[in-house]
């Protein structure tokens, strides 16, 4: 795979799925009136890596990405609460079209959720 892209850092994730697809969480900023905010982009390439698509997601805060190929996937979301002491929940949606459309699995785990899926209906979650 090529990864070449100016912004890469520890909070991008790549998830491979064969040799020539690939997803790619990375996040994306940009300026809102009088605040900084953080969109996230999910890419996909399916030439491994020599192009990259982007689609962009729904969610202020994805956090942990796994694909089993090139349209099923799944993403954990949580909501942060910079204002208060609360813990952090944790959101898991599942999509079978390649990213364009999610469908929301569970909601309000508490803490990250951090998944892994073995086939579209397997798979493992944890949080913290």
């Amino acid at each position: 795979f090529h990864l070449q892209h100016p912004s890469l850092s520890p909070s991008v994730q790549f998830d491979p799925v064969t040799e020539n697809i690939g997803w790619l969480l990375m996040p994306k900023s940009y300026t809102y009136p009088k605040q900084s905010q953080e969109k996230n982009i999910l890419w996909i390439t399916r030439d491994g890596g020599d192009i990259w698509t982007p689609l962009e997601l729904p969610w202020e805060y994805p956090a942990i990405l796994d694909f089993l190929n090139s349209k099923v996937g799944f993403i954990s979301t949580y909501q942060r609460f910079p204002d208060t002491i609360q813990i952090p929940s944790a959101n898991l949606y599942f999509t079978k079209t390649g990213g364009r459309s999610w469908t929301e699995l569970t909601k309000a785990f508490p803490g990250q959720l951090w998944i892994k899926f073995i086939t579209p209906t397997v798979g493992f979650t944890s949080s913290n």
